[in-house]
């Protein structure tokens, strides 16, 4: 009996795959406006990827690769972070990519009304704020004044964490009905933890996640509606994920061989 193997949505290989290509450039700004729209913020139009390589500050300093960044036409650089696997402390690793792409912007002597808006956006496969702090799958912090809440000292740090693990828990509880905007469609398809594939690789992929990704995106706008070519991606993909398999398996040598 054949062996089915199992995908996660979160994957590593596939979330830059669809998130990180200018080719599906239109998914990403739909998942960045499922958040702002979450938020009463203006929606973005455009998106323009950037390198993902945060280069240290000098030798000593450690070095750091984001899953997806970019930046909006009005210049608000965004960040999205993809977490599968448990990592303590989350919220510190998010808040020095934060301060690494706030800091990059300006060169020494530059001028601090050049800072742009810096938004980081966290979906993970597991909670890391406890229930007694917060019950909400959806948390956004900002840099606030502790006695009076309502005084926000400045609009350029946003951090978003998606927990979809509390996500599941509102999902038991609502009406799936009420669970309809853009930010709990995106949570629906990610929260889906692995696909059973019927044959191999390509035919899960084919007929089921990316159908899966355009049915929770059916509430979007038109326009971030467009068709997703199976043909090509999943040619495109199984590519990728071959490479990455390969570079994973230990060559062989003479030493090996003998």
């Amino acid at each position: 009996m054949e062996t089915k193997p199992r995908l996660n949505h979160l994957n590593d290989v596939l979330v830059k795959f669809i998130f990180f290509h200018e080719d599906r450039k239109h998914l990403t700004i739909s998942l960045i406006n499922s958040v702002f729209e979450k938020e009463g913020m203006p929606l973005i139009t455009d998106f323009t990827f950037k390198d993902r390589e945060l280069d240290p500050t000098d030798c000593r300093s450690k070095e750091s690769r984001v899953d997806v960044l970019g930046m909006c036409s009005d210049g608000t650089i965004i960040e999205i972070e993809f977490q599968l696997t448990y990592f303590y402390p989350m919220e510190a690793r998010s808040l020095l990519y934060w301060a690494r792409l706030f800091t990059l912007q300006i060169p020494k002597g530059g001028d601090y009304k050049n800072l742009k808006r810096t938004v980081c956006i966290n979906i993970l496969a597991h909670s890391i704020f406890d229930d007694t702090d917060t019950t909400d799958y959806y948390n956004a912090f900002g840099i606030l004044n502790k006695r009076h809440p309502n005084h926000i000292l400045t609009g350029l740090l946003e951090m978003y964490f998606i927990e979809l693990p509390k996500w599941e828990k509102v999902r038991k509880t609502e009406e799936m009905s009420q669970l309809c905007s853009p930010s709990e469609r995106f949570s629906r398809y990610f929260r889906r933890w692995s696909m059973a594939h019927s044959r191999c690789v390509e035919k899960s992929f084919n007929g089921r996640i990316f159908s899966s990704l355009r049915l929770h995106l059916r509430c979007c706008k038109p326009k971030m509606q467009k068709a997703v070519s199976s043909d090509s991606l999943l040619f495109a993909f199984h590519k990728k994920l071959s490479w990455q398999r390969e570079r994973s398996q230990p060559k062989l040598t003479n030493k090996n061989v003998s």
